[in-house]
């Protein structure tokens, strides 16, 4: 297996050694103030927003945070519903709640976790007994997400109930493998955010985590699946993938296209061993390269998408479809290679970054808050004072686009609205992760962590920026 240590591509970046020490809130009540710990201020903010969301629509306190509640968040119906998944709905504020009451060690903050990893973990398991699931097995809209956020709450609260609900979905996630036309599939989507590639993010996930190492040789099979169905690009003899096999639309984005696929081939080569993913990786990455524009040491931007004609023009900068999440894949590519072409691609990602302007919108999908949170993950990972130089301005901007509360209601709460496209007089507040105040509450935290100097333990499934681990 090629071994490439951080030390070695912090070289080719031309940047120091990494000085982190071990974050704050292990084994005790923290100290802190509002005035020596802003970001950390918001996020407590975010996380009285979100309670008084979930008593607005039915839950008292008493219920709420009882050891043992197990009603939803946000009850069925509510005005500001949320379902179950990472990307929009429970287990993204139950995500955020967690990492809120590591940091603190405050009891109130681990009550607030402790109720939403109940409610979160009843709700799935009754999901998965019915005869008939309507949860998906995707990473940010299914099971993936959820068993993620489940394993995440048996590290925090340090309860293996937790854990083995995180093993019962890898369980589910395996058995629902099926094979079509010979390859093994989920049956849904080629991607990342809801397809076979994110589903196979967890179940490696887990086969590290949780020793369920039965998976792999099945992911194997869906490795080899991507091979089948892998198309050549006629210009440039590359390999891309479109969204599904029924349809035939090419995102090539992290989202749903090459770069989170390829990814996914990374890790599973990571597990395995097995050059012949690796090598379909960098083969999906030569395609990236021939669409990209691109400026030698300057920039690299990537299409929003190819199947049509204003597509091809119109690049963006986020998680899901722009160069931020792209960026994720070479650099994971990099660190996994060696290969110099590769950080050099990702060296003109970044300043692609660094040159644009981001999108309107504060979202950690495709917003500003896309942006300040890849300056605060380079930060953290290669200790370059000018990614934190970048991304305060940023942070501050989200923070002036909050909702705060008015002075007569307490505690203090913050929250970020989203404009009705049909009736802009009226405005929505999301919940979860990628598009909502959860989202935004973690990414105070990790602002919080990189001044304090912290790590930052929470690596999803599909993060390359958390602490280096060997497989």
């Amino acid at each position: 297996m090629k071994k490439f240590c951080l030390a070695a591509l912090m070289l080719v970046l031309g940047l120091g050694t990494v000085a982190c020490e071990q974050g704050a809130g292990e084994g005790g009540p923290v100290a802190w103030s509002a005035e020596t710990r802003p970001y950390l201020d918001h996020a407590t903010k975010v996380a009285n927003y979100l309670v008084s969301v979930s008593e607005a629509n039915g839950l008292t306190a008493e219920v709420a945070f009882s050891p043992g509640g197990t009603r939803s968040w946000v009850p069925e119906g509510a005005e500001l519903g949320a379902g179950l998944d990472l990307a929009e709905g429970q287990a993204g504020i139950t995500l955020f709640l967690l990492e809120l009451y590591r940091v603190t060690q405050d009891e109130a903050h681990r009550a607030q976790a402790v109720y939403a990893a109940n409610s979160l973990l009843a709700s799935c398991e009754e999901d998965l007994k019915a005869e008939e699931p309507t949860l998906g097995t995707g990473l940010y809209d299914g099971i993936a997400g959820i068993g993620f956020v489940l394993h995440r709450a048996s590290e925090v609260l340090g309860e293996s109930r937790f854990r083995e609900a995180a093993a019962s979905c890898a369980q589910a996630i395996e058995e629902r493998l099926t094979s079509r036309a010979g390859m093994a599939t989920w049956g849904t989507e080629n991607g990342l955010y809801s397809g076979d590639a994110g589903s196979g993010l967890y179940l490696l996930y887990a086969a590290k985590k949780m020793g369920r190492r039965e998976a792999l040789e099945p992911l194997r099979e869906v490795g080899n699946r991507y091979l089948e169905i892998g198309r050549l690009d006629w210009k440039s003899g590359a390999l891309y993938w479109t969204v599904s096999d029924r349809d035939g639309m090419i995102f090539p984005n992290f989202s749903r296209g090459n770069a989170g696929i390829g990814y996914f081939l990374i890790d599973l080569y990571k597990h395995t061993e097995d050059d012949q993913y690796l090598s379909l990786a960098s083969a999906g990455a030569e395609y990236l390269k021939a669409i990209a524009q691109a400026k030698r040491g300057e920039s690299f931007l990537l299409p929003y998408g190819m199947s049509k004609r204003d597509w091809r023009n119109r690049y963006e900068l986020g998680w899901a479809d722009g160069i931020i999440g792209s960026s994720r894949f070479f650099y994971h590519l990099a660190y996994t290679t060696g290969d110099p072409q590769w950080t050099e691609i990702l060296d003109q990602c970044i300043a692609s970054v660094s040159s644009s302007e981001p999108d309107s919108t504060w979202s950690l999908r495709d917003g500003k808050g896309s942006v300040a949170q890849f300056w605060v993950q380079l930060y953290q990972n290669l200790n370059d004072q000018k990614y934190m130089d970048l991304a305060q301005p940023m942070l501050e901007a989200l923070v002036g686009e909050a909702k705060i509360s008015e002075a007569t209601v307490s505690p203090t709460q913050m929250s970020w609205s989203v404009p009705d496209t049909e009736n802009p007089e009226r405005a929505t507040t999301p919940l979860g992760y990628l598009n909502g105040a959860a989202g935004m509450g973690l990414l105070m935290l990790q602002m919080d962590a990189a001044l304090q100097s912290h790590k930052w333990p929470l690596v999803l499934p599909d993060d390359p920026f958390g602490p280096f681990e060997e497989f």
